[in-house]
């Protein structure tokens, strides 16, 4: 299990403990349906035949941007001597993407955000297809067109077989003509499996013959895109000894965010409407409405049941027997489908598993022996055949993207290109990333990437060193913890090791792949890839496997592994900048975000597990213990008192983590910008037209990572389920808790970005660096 900078969706092997926010909460499954979640599994920029596509990131960003401005002189820095401007191209790019994405007519002290940001949201309004766009989205518009010349004209140097599976699975995606002639008989055939549902008049559903225990027990053996219906079962690292593997069951009965049930009508009207569109479209009569109506009644029950996400943070590693589940959840045969499911084992009352949501689980049995068996066969093929109405015809995808537009205000859908691209990276971005790494990988990034991560770290020791809560003891073992720490960049060894690769991709030699089939074609990789997961339990724990793909531009901590993970996809600006720009913009936001990923070792999960990446009861003093606490609870109130359009409060226990590990890697990279000055000497040279000091660039660097622009349902369900606060709130309420960016803004006591009072969990509360 770990934790991620952004958002993630599910990845076609299911939940695994190393997973980036791997324990999914009940709503889950909309925010995937939807696309509300933002996809950030994309590829880095990929040379390319025609000239556009040799443009860089910042190329496309300042090709709309104004001229070149100077900042307001109540913003701008005393002038020194002998500054020199930076004239290079380089500079000049850095400097008016700066320009055009700031709004020098906030005030840095009121709204930070605003100020950093406020351009850019002007020149890069929300797409019509989209329900939010920031930094990594547009970046994503860049790198789509790349990825998608690689599926179209190939690598010659890749393996052919092994490349043929993305190529002809993104063929098979294009081809409409035959998705639609098709019709929706893939649909059908997959339902037929599960068991048929009584909503189709012509099917041969009988209530007789149909069997609650058989039908989950095939999804959960065989086939399951999200984890559920009812309860999901997975193979997870196990938190105690992370060299073994343990079975994990877990809630996931809504497929709404649990709140969405109880406090948006608007949102509820549009889910009724897709249920009662799609299966009209599959066979149902005029009592389709009704039938939607019984499935989304019993989702409700299932979500009043369900543990709210903020609350499974302290149950996450729950620990007990399948004797002890027996006894605590009866009414459902626990040992007979999970002995079903892993029929290759043995498994015994003793086995011990995890179980996140045992309150969940028992009231389940309950819910489930209320509910005639008609109700509960059609919520579970609703529940399955939901994630797969974009992989249909037309009828269908026109029935998903209507949902859309009434839920978040959206309007069409995205070029067919772009979805095939996304489709095609979800499930097979590990080939796409062997092709990336191969060609088009600096080393150079990759070796400042590790410096920086090396400098960052030293600061962060040196920010423990300093707090007062803590005793000198805990300070040791924390340290250790800190040196420990496996630091992964770029890319998986075992992409560029020949035995290594060829071991690895054996898992597709017996996945067919056509160019016209793409429903048949997703349903096999997942196939594949649950029983590659299913088949884990009494293997030892793959140390080497990476749980996301270089391509991908993220970045995250895993517990388990003790491990940083930095892709090559984040290695770009405006995250990660080349020698030749200002070193303070790299570390405002790379930097800061390997900051982050290394505070999760240390946040209120982190700080469970010991430097080997195993959960321990307390490795820390009590007195520690008690201060962290402490330190904690006034970031949680502080965040909480943030609303989303002064309307949606942000849940500062659910962000909690994302919280601590924002503000903690921000000054853990601070402090190492000052010390890399210290050892370099100041940055002696400006960007054109820009008047900040290299202090200020660090800050701006920081909040320009997170420049955003979403649409009001969309924040609306991020603020219930999505563990990082939102994009404008981390900005202003890491800043805001931070001397030095108000002593470099020149921001008064009590203004908004400079409030009196601070919360510093990771960093002495009034450390002068």
């Amino acid at each position: 299990m770990g934790r991620d900078i952004s958002k993630r969706k599910r990845s076609a092997e299911g939940s695994q403990m190393k997973d980036s926010v791997s324990h999914w909460g009940c709503g889950a499954r909309f925010m995937g349906i939807l696309g509300v979640l933002t996809v950030i599994l994309v590829v880095a920029v990929v040379h390319v035949a025609t000239s556009d596509e040799h443009k860089t990131y910042f190329d496309e960003l300042v090709s709309t941007g104004g001229a070149i401005r100077s900042a307001r002189s109540v913003n701008s820095v005393s002038n020194e001597e002998s500054v020199e401007i930076c004239r290079s191209k380089e500079c000049k790019k850095v400097a008016k993407y700066i320009n055009a994405s700031m709004d020098y007519s906030k005030d840095p002290c009121v709204d930070f955000f605003d100020y950093v940001c406020g351009g850019w949201i002007k020149a890069n309004p929300i797409p019509r297809s989209s329900s939010t766009y920031s930094t990594f989205a547009k970046l994503n518009g860049r790198v789509e067109r790349n990825i998608r010349h690689i599926l179209e004209k190939g690598i010659t140097s890749a393996s052919k077989k092994l490349f043929q599976l993305p190529k002809h699975f993104f063929e098979s995606c294009m081809d409409l003509k035959t998705i639609d002639s098709l019709g929706d008989k893939p649909i059908r055939d997959l339902i037929n499996n599960i068991g048929s549902w009584s909503i189709d008049v012509k099917s041969r559903w009988n209530e007789k013959d149909w069997d609650l225990e058989k039908t989950l027990l095939f999804i959960h053996k065989s086939y399951t895109s999200a984890g559920g219906p009812l309860f999901s079962v997975h193979i997870s690292d196990d938190p105690i000894n992370n060299t073994r593997h343990i079975i994990e069951i877990d809630q996931a009965g809504p497929s709404l965010s649990r709140e969405v049930y109880f406090d948006s009508p608007k949102i509820m009207k549009a889910y009724k409407q897709f249920i009662t569109t799609v299966g009209k479209l599959l066979g149902g009569d005029d009592q389709m409405e009704k039938r939607a109506e019984e499935i989304v009644a019993f989702e409700k029950k299932l979500a009043k049941i369900s543990v709210p996400d903020a609350d499974k943070t302290d149950t996450w590693f729950n620990r007990m027997t399948i004797g002890k589940l027996k006894k605590e959840a009866p009414g459902y045969p626990w040992m007979k489908h999970l002995s079903s499911i892993f029929s290759n084992e043995t498994l015994k009352d003793s086995e011990e598993i995890i179980v996140p949501a045992l309150p969940y689980l028992q009231n389940m049995t309950k819910v489930i022996k209320e509910t005639p068996k008609r109700i509960l066969a059609n919520y579970i093929v609703w529940n399955v055949i939901q994630d797969e109405v974009s992989f249909l015809s037309k009828p269908y995808r026109k029935a998903r993207t209507q949902y859309r537009e009434r839920v978040l205000g959206s309007k069409g859908q995205k070029k067919r290109w772009k979805t095939c691209v996304t489709f095609t990276n979800e499930l097979l971005g590990d080939i796409l990333g062997s092709a990336y790494v191969e060609h088009h990988f600096s080393n150079s990034s990759k070796k400042m990437a590790e410096d920086m991560i090396v400098e960052v770290r030293n600061a962060f020791k040196d920010n423990v060193n300093a707090i007062p809560w803590m005793d000198n003891n805990t300070k040791m073992v924390v340290m250790e913890k800190a040196d420990a720490m496996h630091d992964e960049v770029g890319f998986p060894r075992y992409l560029v090791e020949q035995e290594k690769f060829k071991k690895r991709f054996k898992k597709y030699d017996h996945v067919e792949i056509k160019s016209d089939s793409l429903f048949k074609n997703r349903i096999a990789i997942l196939k594949m890839a649950h029983q590659r997961m299913l088949k884990k339990l009494r293997k030892p724990v793959d140390k080497e496997e990476w749980p996301m793909d270089p391509q991908t531009i993220n970045a995250m901590y895993s517990f388990n592994e003790n491990e940083i993970i930095i892709p090559a996809g984040i290695l770009q600006p405006p995250f990660f900048y080349a020698k030749g720009s200002p070193r303070s913009l790299s570390f405002g936001a790379i930097g800061s975000i390997l900051g982050h990923e290394l505070t999760h070792g240390f946040d209120n999960t982190g700080r469970k597990f010991n430097k080997n990446g195993e959960l321990t009861a307390q490795w820390w003093s009590q007195d520690s213990l008690d201060g962290f606490n402490a330190k904690a609870k006034c970031v949680e109130n502080q965040y909480s008192m943030y609303k989303v359009r002064d309307k949606y409060p942000i849940n500062g226990k659910l962000t909690l983590g994302e919280n601590i590990a924002d503000n903690g890697g921000f000054k853990a990279s601070f402090m190492a910008y000052k010390n890399w000055l210290r050892k370099n000497g100041q940055e002696a040279w400006r960007l054109p037209g820009i008047n900040f000091t290299s202090e200020q660039l660090f800050f701006i660097g920081f909040g320009q990572a997170y420049c955003s622009n979403s649409r009001p349902t969309e924040q609306y369900l991020a603020t219930l389920s999505d563990r990082h606060s939102e994009e404008k709130f981390r900005v202003i309420g890491t800043l805001s808790n931070s001397y030095d960016f108000a002593k470099a803004f020149k921001c008064k006591p009590n203004q908004p970005m400079n409030p009196t009072s601070k919360c510093a969990v990771w960093c002495k509360d009034e450390l002068e660096l």
